[in-house]
């Protein structure tokens, strides 16, 4: 940590490493067989992650899944993963220059869509690749294969945002 703060001065949240540990600890914790143990939980957690990746190239809505409202044949979730992004209900996103608070993931045939609420951008650095915003620009639709995860954000307070896009 100490050499990276010396040359960015910034440190990226651990949150997403964290995420990834609860999957495998979610198969340790089942995993029975303790003769060969690390072998049968990397084995398991291999099967899971090439399980997601053939379910994420087709894309779809994941967990909570209901009807959109006012809107026949549609439905929203609270996760959606497409292309090996992952988006969920409160994440930030980006599209182009645009930023965004997911607000819901929604599919409606074939198509999927992210709901989101477009953030104003008060300021942009392109050294640190770092936005800050503030205040919502409006509700609109966006086509799930344009969204991109951002790196990081973080409140500042007073309704400000920093976010660090990719």
């Amino acid at each position: 940590m100490a050499d990276h703060l010396a040359s960015d001065l910034r440190l990226i949240d651990s949150f997403v490493i964290e995420r990834l540990h609860l999957r495998v600890r979610q198969v340790a914790d089942n995993c029975k067989r303790l003769s060969d143990y690390e072998s049968s939980v990397l084995h398991r957690v291999l099967e899971i992650h090439v399980e997601k990746a053939k379910a994420a190239s087709a894309g779809g809505l994941i967990r909570k899944i209901a009807p959109f409202p006012g809107l026949q044949g549609a439905r929203v979730a609270n996760h959606l993963e497409i292309r090996g992004v992952h988006v969920a209900q409160g994440d930030i996103v980006s599209r182009g220059p645009d930023i965004a608070v997911v607000v819901a993931p929604a599919q409606e045939g074939a198509d999927l869509f992210v709901v989101v609420d477009r953030l104003r951008v008060l300021a942009f650095d392109a050294a640190s690749r770092c936005t800050t915003c503030a205040g919502v620009l409006g509700r609109c639709v966006w086509r799930a294969e344009e969204v991109n995860e951002v790196l990081a954000w973080q409140q500042l307070g007073s309704g400000r945002t920093l976010v660090v896009k990719m």
